[in-house]
């Protein structure tokens, strides 16, 4: 394009519309985007041929009068902030036909009816220390994926309170089993539950682990990375699992663990521009992002330490940015203490958990609600939803701490056993051979 200097660019600078008519094909749409780019792309028009490639096609095949056509009905060159009706005409039809469509499900009724996983969207979750989020929210990412297998879910976590990264490998396999991990529990997974496990959690999750000094850098792909457990570092890793394994969504857990790099930003500035940073993360790459985030202070408590209230996302510690700007708030609560045989507070071992959505900016993503549902420790750290239900686990501890004695000598007897087979001689071939001829 040497030919386009200065001088031939004033030139075109009276002329209020040029019609960009090059050949439909990636040199020619390359040539289109680089002219508008250098003339402006609020003067220039696309003008189309139907399927054909270019307008010298249009006159052979059609003639004059349907090239002219395709000049009257030539489109505004798209700027990105501006949307038409055309640009989006098909996605329109396609609400009117379909409607505003829920989001992934896990197929249980109770959840489903306050929550769903679609892209874009981000969801700011609480809950006071003891609540229950991370694990409730590592089942439900695992029964999300479980109940969409056509949708090719892949998740990436970013968790390091759950150090090290085999921890959280290990609790998202025993979600999937619905048995503990270690071989020397109660109801553990056996070894092909194991390996089974191991391979559906490798196919659907990745995890982030960017533990580093604040000084330490990562070259990622050419890209260097000053601040890795940053928000933006994050985001990086992140963008290369959308390319390599296709991920869609992402969960952070917590806020709390990020090196903040604010500068002399306020808290809340800091805040407001994560969050739209994190919001154009979700748009460009069609994540759907769920972000933990403690709440600030502990509220009051009552007589057996138990908190006395839900958080509002308005609590998170920051600022009202994590409530005004969330698209899904999900809170979670469960009472730690109860007065055991004694009138004495007690550890609740047989708490439910309460999962409350507190808002949707968008009516079929969910409902504002709240359910409970009981934390099957033994059975993996599974949730059920109805208490009828059977109930694997024992719920006292006196009971649990006699399951476990019986768990080990069980597993005790059977390696006894398995090695006393080992020793055994093998009788598979001992027939009687006296008439053998040798």
């Amino acid at each position: 394009m040497s030919f386009f200097n200065e001088y031939s660019i004033k030139k075109l600078e009276d002329i209020k519309t040029i019609y960009l008519a090059l050949d439909d094909d990636p040199n020619g749409i390359r040539m289109r985007n680089e002219l508008a780019r250098r003339l402006g792309k609020v003067r220039c028009k696309i003008v189309t041929y139907n399927n054909l490639k270019d307008l010298n096609d249009v006159l052979v095949k059609h003639g004059e009068k349907v090239a002219q056509e395709c000049f009257k009905e030539a489109k505004l060159f798209p700027i990105e902030g501006i949307i038409t009706v055309g640009d989006v005409r098909e996605n329109v039809k396609r609400l009117r036909t379909k409607g505003f469509e829920r989001g992934q499900l896990i197929g249980i009724p109770e959840i489903d009816r306050i929550h769903s996983i679609k892209p874009k969207l981000m969801t700011i979750s609480t809950g006071y220390p003891g609540s229950g989020k991370s694990t409730w929210w590592r089942w439900y990412l695992t029964e999300l994926v479980k109940n969409n297998p056509k949708t090719h879910n892949h998740v990436v976590i970013y968790a390091p309170e759950d150090r090290p990264v085999e921890r959280t490998i290990a609790l998202f396999a025993q979600i999937y089993v619905k048995k503990r991990f270690a071989e020397n529990e109660w109801n553990s997974m056996n070894n092909d539950e194991y390996e089974e496990a191991l391979d559906w959690v490798e196919e659907h999750f990745t995890f982030l682990s960017p533990f580093s000094l604040k000084t330490k850098k990562i070259n990622l792909y050419g890209k260097e990375i000053n601040a890795p457990n940053s928000h933006d570092g994050i985001l990086e890793l992140t963008r290369v699992c959308v390319e390599q394994k296709g991920a869609n969504i992402l969960l952070i857990d917590s806020y709390a663990k990020f090196d903040h790099q604010r500068g002399r930003e306020s808290e809340t500035d800091y805040i407001s521009r994560m969050l739209d940073t994190q919001l154009e993360f979700n748009h460009k790459y069609d994540i759907n992002t769920t972000f933990i985030a403690h709440p600030k202070g502990t509220n009051e408590l009552d007589s057996l330490g138990n908190h006395s209230r839900l958080p509002t996302l308005s609590d998170v510690s920051g600022g009202a940015h994590w409530d005004n700007k969330a698209d899904t708030g999900i809170v979670l609560g469960r009472d730690k203490w109860v007065l055991d045989e004694n009138e004495q507070p007690s550890k609740n071992y047989n708490s439910d958990t309460t999962i409350k959505s507190v808002k949707h900016k968008f009516l079929e993503v969910g409902e504002e609600g709240i359910t409970r549902m009981y934390m099957d420790y033994w059975a993996g750290e599974i949730f059920i939803s109805d208490r009828h239900k059977k109930v694997l686990s024992p719920t006292d501890k006196k009971t649990i701490e006699k399951a476990i004695v019986k768990q080990k000598q069980d597993n005790a007897e059977d390696t006894a056993k398995k090695n006393q087979t080992e020793l055994l001689p093998n009788t598979e071939f001992n027939e009687d051979i006296s008439d053998m001829p040798f």
